[in-house]
């Protein structure tokens, strides 16, 4: 199992031994501690009216998802080093990176009992999550539509339902991969699809 762009870079030994060291480890575990905080105060902004910034908060806590998705994919050697190093600065990808999928083909070979073997790659498409950061700016910045010359403000983009929405959202996917990992005792894309 690997990302397409993996495929193209294969990892020597030596590197697939360099991602299992305890930095990489130690990173997922900050990426989760992240994840809880930003939660833990989106959950405290929506208690408290402040729908816009919990909305962007919880937003963030996916965008931090998707960023230990690949550090564990990492670590897995799934990811190449390119997609590892965008998931510290390109927001469209972490987001897409959190909902990923597995995609199964045969690759025209037989396995050892005579089955067609079966290729996984993980497929991501980044643009398909460029308007949510749209909708996390809305959330955060004044902005003004200079056709209808009319100003924009967080408060008024932001409704209590969308907040809400993506606060669940986050709890359901912190929700699943805890259960997930715990059941396969794998972590990253391999406890979705063992």
């Amino acid at each position: 199992m690997e990302t397409k762009k993996k495929e193209k870079t294969k990892s020597d030994i030596t590197k697939k031994i360099e991602r299992t060291s305890k930095i990489y480890w130690d990173l997922t575990a900050a990426c989760r501690e992240n994840i809880n905080d930003l939660v833990a105060a989106a959950q405290l902004l929506f208690d408290n009216g402040f729908y816009s910034k919990s909305f962007a908060l919880s937003y963030t806590a996916l965008e931090e998802m998707g960023k230990d998705l690949l550090v564990c994919d990492y670590i897995n050697d799934i990811v190449s080093d390119s997609e590892f190093e965008a998931g510290f600065r390109d927001h469209s990808l972490k987001m897409a990176y959190q909902h990923s999928n597995c995609m199964l083909t045969q690759d025209g070979t037989v396995n050892k009992i005579g089955l067609p073997s079966i290729k996984a790659t993980i497929i991501y498409d980044e643009s398909k999550y460029k308007p949510w950061l749209k909708e996390r700016n809305n959330s955060l910045y004044v902005d003004l539509d200079k056709a209808t010359k009319t100003i924009k403000k967080p408060k008024e983009e932001i409704t209590k339902e969308d907040s809400e929405a993506i606060l669940q959202n986050i709890l359901r996917a912190i929700k699943r991969t805890n259960e997930l990992e715990f059941l396969t005792e794998r972590i990253g894309s391999k406890a979705f699809y063992k």
